[in-house]
């Protein structure tokens, strides 16, 4: 067991050999046909395996910024962590930071990943702030609608509440667990 255990740590952190790490485009389009056909576990799974060939290649290009975001919310709303949903949305804006000026948008998806990963943590003034600070880029790039059910929840936040949308607070996970 350990022995097999060593062995996938070091295929892991081989890099992936030429032509292996895909596209984050490509990634992103296979998560969301997945996600049409109600596959939410495959969606993540192509997330998870195209962020890890790309993490594997050292090629964590600011073109994966949306993939960091998409798998930081799979990782909250499916997996129930939002402990690893926050580091996956930090590590997204650090992956962005070189290209900060042509990603605004990305900044602010990442942010807004990021602030649904506090508020779930319970610590929702900070979740209120970043979004406060993300919701401006999100209504440009988004849309109204969207938006304004942001909104909503960052005013859940300011009253100390859980998320609304997922409802994956602190108490919620310790109950379950």
């Amino acid at each position: 067991r350990m022995i097999r255990a060593a062995l996938l740590c070091m295929a892991l952190a081989l890099p992936a050999a030429a032509g292996e790490v895909p596209d984050p485009g490509e990634v992103i389009d296979r998560a969301m046909q997945r996600s049409a056909e109600d596959d939410l576990e495959g969606s993540y799974e192509a997330l998870a395996e195209g962020l890890q060939a790309a993490r594997n290649a050292g090629d964590l290009a600011p073109d994966w910024g949306i993939v960091f975001a998409m798998m930081a919310d799979a990782v909250r709303n499916l997996r129930e962590n939002p402990a690893y949903a926050l580091m996956l949305a930090e590590e997204g804006l650090a992956v962005v930071a070189p290209n900060a000026a042509e990603a605004q948008d990305v900044i602010a998806i990442l942010n807004v990943s990021r602030s649904y990963a506090l508020a779930d943590l319970g610590r929702t003034a900070e979740a209120a702030a970043v979004g406060r600070m993300a919701e401006p880029q999100l209504r440009a790039a988004m849309g109204d609608k969207i938006a304004d059910d942001y909104l909503v929840e960052i005013a859940a936040w300011e009253k100390g509440s859980a998320t609304v949308e997922s409802g994956v607070s602190p108490m919620g996970l310790a109950r379950r667990s």
